[in-house]
């Protein structure tokens, strides 16, 4: 990892066309299960310059000195997402509290100060980091860069997939219960906040059924009051048959 940013770095002094993008994403589970995914992607102009330093970039040389890599049940893989290709390992583990111990770069970066707590009714992630942790160590062999620079080409987020209902967080963004930090790489470290409520549902209060069975029936009766109005007026009352008096004389016979 370290290796492969100061390559990028070098890339970014000859080049204002490169890219590097780095994604770690906890996944939790109410149970305490979860995933830790990790995604390193590089622009075709990274995958050319590395192909004429003679570096060979695959998943696996990329994972192959980080602790991710190494994880039973770890899963390996590469994707084309527009004009970058995207390496990527995820590992599924029966405790996420134990996460932070699985990997270096942007993950191994929170070190001591990243946690992941459960109690009965909260969930709670928090923790800090700086640019050179997130950098996987490579800051000082980049002090050259300066920030804004390496902001142009270098795009780092933490993801982090909440149980339940969100009940606060300092993210940048949230799209549903997953929640994102773009860590900035003109400041000297970000810190990172999230609870939720795993026994609710991730809506959050959502519109009880009975109120939807009430509007459909309430609709139903507006659709036939316009059906009718269409038809030129109520509906015709049927004809009343004449109920018969009790005192009348049977009808006579009729004549032969």
């Amino acid at each position: 990892m370290k290796r492969l940013l100061i390559l990028v770095a070098a890339v970014a002094l000859l080049t204002t066309a490169c890219k590097i993008e780095v994604n770690a994403h906890f996944i939790i589970n109410a149970d305490k299960s979860g995933t830790v995914k990790l995604e390193i992607g590089m622009d075709d102009e990274v995958m050319q310059f590395a192909a004429m330093s003679g570096e060979t970039l695959t998943a696996d040389t990329i994972f192959e000195d980080m602790d991710l890599g190494d994880v039973p049940n770890a899963r390996v893989s590469e994707e084309r997402r527009g004009n970058m290709t995207f390496f990527i390992v995820e590992v599924p583990i029966d405790d996420i509290t134990e996460a932070q111990n699985l990997a270096d770069g942007p993950i191994e970066g929170f070190g001591d100060d990243f946690s992941i707590t459960f109690t009965d009714d909260r969930v709670t992630v928090q923790g800090r980091t700086t640019m050179d942790d997130a950098l996987g160590g490579a800051g000082d062999d980049m002090a050259g860069m300066p920030p804004e620079m390496m902001a142009e080409f270098f795009e780092i987020n933490l993801r982090i997939t909440m149980p339940g209902k969100i009940l606060e967080h300092n993210a940048t963004s949230q799209s549903g219960s997953t929640l994102t930090w773009n860590l900035d790489m003109t400041s000297p470290f970000i810190d990172i906040y999230a609870q939720s409520d795993p026994r609710a549902s991730a809506g959050g209060g959502g519109i009880p059924i009975w109120v939807w069975i009430a509007a459909g029936g309430a609709l139903a009766l507006v659709i036939l009051f316009l059906v009718a109005r269409s038809r030129g007026g109520k509906p015709a009352a049927a004809p009343a048959t004449a109920a018969p008096t009790a005192d009348a004389p049977p009808p006579p016979p009729p004549a032969e």
